[in-house]
């Protein structure tokens, strides 16, 4: 199960299409194979650290082309996730030098830093508690674990299940209910 669902920014769509018109270069390819995987984080961090969605967007866009034309600075065998977000915090640093500038406040660089701590915190946790989910979801039967696939993963409405199944639409209901309730006892038992 995976949550990398979300769309992808206009600013990769738009480099995935000139790059498809014009041929990509190695370059290039070598880029979107690195932002892909990391967008969506990349994404939350500079809207936690940013708050206002419109300005949030404008500054991920601004992350992505510093990205992009900072790339040949990119030290390959170090972690492309750990330098964007670098490169996401000080496009947030510069976003709230200039509000502060314009406007008379802005968060400061301690806040600032908290703040995105904070947020790293936030996605450890969100890992450890997927990786638990993984092996609760392991101890439950193969036959459970197929509609949980079907369910979150693949998204297949629960009225098709029950009907493939050859069940009632409550049976299936009440099967993922009990089968949450179950996997978050186990997520929380193992948590501590």
């Amino acid at each position: 199960m995976s949550l990398l669902y979300l769309p992808l920014g206009n600013v990769v769509k738009e480099l995935q299409i000139a790059n498809e018109k014009s041929g990509r270069s190695r370059r290039q390819e070598l880029f979107l194979q690195l932002l892909v995987p990391v967008y969506e984080e990349l994404e939350g961090y500079v809207h936690a650290l940013v708050v206002n969605v419109a300005d949030a967007d404008d500054v991920l866009q601004e992350t992505c082309v510093t990205l992009w034309s900072k790339f040949e600075e990119f030290e390959f065998g170090t972690s492309f996730r750990k330098w964007s977000m670098a490169v996401a915090y000080n496009c947030a640093r510069g976003y709230w030098r200039d509000k502060g500038r314009n406007r008379g406040w802005a968060l400061t660089d301690q806040v600032l830093s908290k703040v995105g701590h904070i947020y790293e915190a936030s996605v450890e946790i969100r890992e450890i508690r997927q990786r638990l989910l993984d092996e609760c979801l392991q101890q439950v039967s193969s036959s459970d674990r197929e509609i949980v696939r079907q369910v979150y993963h693949d998204e297949v409405p629960p009225a098709e299940i029950a009907a493939e199944r050859r069940v009632s639409v409550n049976a299936i209901y009440s099967r993922l209910t009990r089968l949450r309730q179950n996997l978050a006892r186990c997520v929380k038992r193992k948590m501590s």
